[in-house]
């Protein structure tokens, strides 16, 4: 409850404000017209760069529009698991189309898609361990 000496010309933000509305969920992709909308709650800066993307690299607006399937704003605890799963669902999609998962990998924005590639990695890694034994074993057969 005190005052801080500031810059007149400092630009403010204030970071406890709802940066989105509720509105009944639309296709984004309209003809001439992009509504955009939350595409992986709550990550409201990636839902517009994934709009982005998909606007620049689609060209069949029904695709565009299955990349970019509106997740509805949540309000309450049903709204959060509707949400959580509109989510799930769009990362399905999104994991489908291979361009579209490389630029996601490659997002800053998505701390989710560097993560998964780190495990697929690991997971590669454990097989390739876990198999080499028995490869060594059988190329000694296969050079005999």
């Amino acid at each position: 409850k005190g005052e801080v000496k500031m810059d007149p010309h400092t630009l403010y933000v204030d970071c406890t404000a709802s940066a989105v509305k509720a509105h009944k969920p639309q296709p984004v992709f309209q003809g001439n017209r992009i509504v955009v909308q939350l595409l992986r709650m709550p990550l409201v800066t990636l839902s517009a760069a994934i709009t982005a993307y998909v606007e620049a690299h689609g060209d069949d607006e029904i695709h565009k529009n299955q990349l970019c399937t509106p997740v509805p704003f949540p309000e309450n605890l049903t709204g959060y698991a509707r949400a959580t799963f509109m989510s799930a669902m769009n990362q399905v999609q999104w994991s489908q189309d291979k361009p579209f998962r490389q630029w996601m990998r490659e997002s800053r924005l998505d701390a989710f898609g560097k993560m998964v590639s780190e495990v697929e990695k690991q997971a590669l890694l454990f097989r390739l361990r876990a198999n080499t034994l028995s490869a060594m074993a059988n190329m000694a057969t296969l050079m005999a």
